[in-house]
């Protein structure tokens, strides 16, 4: 590898990485490889290793001799998606809410707390959905660095852009930032008063939601 090349492609995957989350690519163009190069001033290398690395995270689809397109959310990956985070976040609910109180799960349970608060203020003042999102992940995120199996992280990072995508279609839909948030309660006092299947399977029910909200099987 070529360590020179690679703070270039770390700052091109983070830059690029930024912009599909805000929604600055158009989802139905080809983008050029070379013509972003230029926008980047950088060179074609260390641009196409980013773009590799987008695509195996699943935030781009690259054409070969043509460019790339953004993914899109189609319902096969939606579904596969929530299958993959019920199996890993149902097992990491499972695990924490079973743990005994010690210090750790003490400074989960007030990072879950804080967020939570966040997430009313947004509830209230309504209409912050990419906001909400990033509080939803936060969430969803702090569960699974308590339980600290890369493994689970790494595949989590994998598909979140289409988690961002999920949460974000599905939290448009009128009444459901408040029943997500109703949700997310549910399985914070679940989990801080040690009931293991109680939050195992609210954790579960509250990941599936969206695919009945969206009148998707799965």
């Amino acid at each position: 590898m070529n360590m020179s090349a690679a703070p270039l492609q770390d700052q091109a995957y983070d830059i690029l990485k930024e912009k599909i989350l805000n929604d600055e690519f158009d989802p139905n163009e080809m983008y050029s490889e070379t013509k972003l190069a230029k926008e980047l001033s950088i060179s074609r290398t260390p641009l196409r290793n980013a773009l590799r690395g987008l695509e195996q995270d699943g935030y781009i689809i690259i054409a070969p001799s043509r460019g790339f397109m953004i993914r899109s959310l189609d319902k096969k990956g939606l579904v596969e998606s929530i299958e993959i985070r019920s199996a890993i976040e149902g097992y990491c609910a499972f695990r924490v809410a079973g743990d005994e109180l010690n210090r750790d799960k003490k400074n989960l349970i007030s990072n879950l707390d804080d967020i939570l608060k966040e997430m009313e203020l947004l509830v209230k003042e309504s209409g912050r959905i990419k906001d909400y999102t990033k509080l939803d992940h936060a969430f969803h995120l702090e569960i699974l660095e308590y339980v600290g199996n890369t493994f689970q992280l790494a595949e989590i990072q994998r598909i979140y852009y289409l988690m961002s995508k999920t949460t974000r279609a599905s939290l448009k839909i009128e009444g459901r930032l408040k029943t997500t948030n109703e949700e997310h309660k549910a399985i914070y006092k679940a989990i801080k008063n040690g009931n293991p299947h109680e939050a195992y399977q609210l954790m579960i029910d509250h990941l599936k939601t969206p695919l009945q909200i969206l009148n998707i099987e799965g």
